[in-house]
């Protein structure tokens, strides 16, 4: 199997055509030589071991690819906030729009605890929470807007 080397801001922009896999005689769609001849089954069962570990490694990159996505998603938005920070006032009036009731308690990071003042319920310094991040207590629960969450639900409503 022959890889082909993308660069990160190459995969950011898109899919990139990938050639042809070469076709082995002999060999599955993982790429390894199949033997129907297999003289000794610790063979085959040594291969089917790579196969799997493969498949799992696989699958753990995407989960990681994901994961990096995300957090450079979010890097680039934290940076852009600094620059003009998040209208926390916007954010919790569309989030108890979306709610359908008032809220019971708002945290926020405590720099920013002052900015929503004035929304019903009490206003509750959250060292743990980061600048433009806000949790939402309302009677029938808990709204997380941190950024993350936020991010997460637009990436979601992207199709692809």
């Amino acid at each position: 199997m022959h890889d082909t080397f993308v660069s990160l801001a190459e995969y950011l922009r898109g899919p990139v055509p990938t050639p042809p896999e070469p076709v082995v005689a002999g060999a599955d769609e993982s790429g390894f030589e199949t033997s129907p001849h297999a003289e000794n089954p610790a063979d085959e069962e040594a291969l089917a071991e790579i196969r799997r570990f493969r498949a799992a490694l696989a699958d753990a990159l995407d989960v990681r690819i994901e994961r990096l996505l995300g957090d450079i998603a979010a890097g680039v938005l934290a940076r852009e906030l600094h620059l003009a920070p998040a209208d926390l006032r916007a954010i919790v009036a569309r989030e108890l729009a979306l709610a359908g009731e008032p809220p019971v308690t708002l945290y926020a990071h405590p720099d920013e605890c002052e900015r929503l003042r004035g929304f019903a319920g009490g206003v509750v310094a959250d060292p743990a929470l980061l600048r433009g991040d806000v949790r939402i207590e309302v009677r029938s629960g808990t709204i997380v807007a941190t950024l993350g969450a936020r991010l997460e639900r637009a990436l979601a409503a992207v199709p692809v």
